[in-house]
């Protein structure tokens, strides 16, 4: 490795870190097992196989459409060929075997709904390594500079990660737009619902400050990819601002030093559980799959007293209820992605959307920024350019109200569920761009609900 004049590379113990790695040291157990005594793994958790496979897959057809776009073709893998793609991944990762038929559905999906951001530029499985050295010589009392240089990703360290690098990341997609100077970083997410997740955005972060190191002065998004089938869903995409890039460097920088410093490696319970390869043997998981003892109950009411300790029963009921309902939310994206119908209700995540009129606005300017690029481009469809032609034409919303003799005022006040009114307006063509254009944002809520 090359030296840098006045500083000194820091190797660290249990390096190199990913966001990964960080999110997994949130239960020191597992970080001790997995990275400090290296126990061999036996077999993958389903939840991380099924994303293992799916990851695999993708990396495929990504392939494919960016080598459609760099040849002008529209040439894409038979079913068949899918098909084949789909049993190397589980063989690679058996334990994804039970979610066979949801993995080729998302790989079909994604095939027929690639991102729109995707370009020539587009780069998959982008990874990349960063070395720490430390200044040499400094004055008392006073903080030695660090910095940060590019090594090779390559090395002998667990998963052929660098050993001498300081933080690795490796990005799904990562596109760039020299004409508009800013990087968008894509991450496809297998979980069946799109509900916020603070450890999917630290991730992406980390995503987003690494990208920032490789493309200085440039704009930086991230965006999730929802693969899963149910939902086929990419999200608006996330900008991030100077300051939001810095806490993410002092959160990783701050996490590694105090990891480098555990003296102690308690089990915590977490969303990761179900990810962790000692989630069979792990005493607290355990622990927590205990069912809760069962109690009999006498519903016989002839008195105020029965009235009174009957009703009484509700008050544990309901606890009971959330805790159920808590369990079958942490365990529906392992053993029930799709939900579960029995006699009259059917439990499980339903997706809703709404439009976000602000995001909405912003994806208009970004997409009048490419309109003369999409209707140049000849493997797009001529009604996505002929949508591309309306938009030039009204530029923005208020445009394309105006063109629709719509008061631009009236739209403003109204919410996504509102977006009916718009259909009432008997605008086809109108009603045919907004579904094109519009940001709508899907959500989902776990529960029970009539058959």
């Amino acid at each position: 490795m090359d030296a840098v004049p006045g500083y000194k590379h820091i190797k660290l113990k249990y390096g190199p870190y990913s966001a990964s790695k960080l999110l997994m040291a949130k239960c020191p157990s597992r970080f001790e097992s997995k990275f400090i005594h290296k126990d061999v793994v036996v077999g993958d958790s389903v939840a991380a196989a099924k994303g293992s496979a799916i990851h695999s897959i993708f990396e495929k057809i990504t392939a494919v459409h960016i080598k459609n776009k760099m040849e002008s073709t529209a040439v894409y893998p038979t079913a068949a060929e899918v098909e084949s793609w789909v049993s190397e991944a589980i063989g690679k990762f058996p334990a994804a075997l039970g979610h066979a038929e949801l993995i080729h559905r998302s790989a079909m999906k994604y095939m027929a709904h690639p991102n729109v951001l995707l370009s020539r530029a587009t780069t998959t499985e982008k990874k990349v390594a960063l070395a720490l050295y430390e200044e040499e010589t400094f004055i008392d009392d006073v903080a030695p500079k660090r910095i940060l240089r590019l090594i090779p990703y390559e090395g002998e360290a667990e998963r052929g990660q660098n050993p001498d690098a300081f933080f690795c990341v490796a990005m799904d997609q990562l596109s760039v737009d020299e004409e508009i100077k800013t990087v968008t970083v894509v991450d496809h997410k297998t979980t069946p619902n799109t509900r916020y997740s603070e450890e999917f955005d630290f991730q992406m972060g980390c995503y987003a400050w690494v990208a920032s190191l490789l493309y200085p002065n440039y704009k930086i998004r991230t965006q999730i990819h929802y693969c899963h089938p149910e939902l086929d869903h990419y999200a608006y995409p996330k900008t991030w601002e100077k300051d939001d890039l810095q806490w993410i460097r002092d959160q990783i920088f701050g996490q590694v030093m105090a990891i480098e410093s555990y003296q102690e490696y308690p089990a915590v319970s977490g969303s990761g559980c179900d990810y962790c390869h000692m989630s069979n043997s792990c005493t607290l998981v355990r622990k927590l799959r205990e069912q809760n003892e069962r109690a009999d109950m006498n519903l016989t009411i002839n008195s105020f007293d029965d009235y009174k300790r009957v009703a009484e029963y509700l008050v544990p009921l309901k606890k009971l209820t959330e805790m159920v309902n808590d369990k079958l939310k942490d365990a529906a994206s392992i053993y029930a992605p799709l939900g579960v119908s029995l006699p009259g209700v059917f439990i499980g995540d339903k997706v809703s959307e709404k439009v976000d009129w602000a995001d909405s606005e912003d994806k208009l300017k970004v997409e009048l920024e490419r309109a003369d690029a999409v209707i140049a481009d000849p493997t797009v469809e001529e009604a996505v350019k002929e949508k591309y032609r309306q938009l030039k034409e009204v530029k923005n919303l208020s445009g394309l109200m105006e063109a629709n003799g719509i008061d631009p005022d009236a739209y403003r006040a109204w919410k996504g569920d509102k977006l009916k009114m718009l259909y009432k307006a008997d605008r086809p063509k109108m009603m045919e761009f907004l579904n094109y254009f519009l940001v709508k944002e899907k959500s989902t809520r776990f529960g029970t609900s009539k058959n």
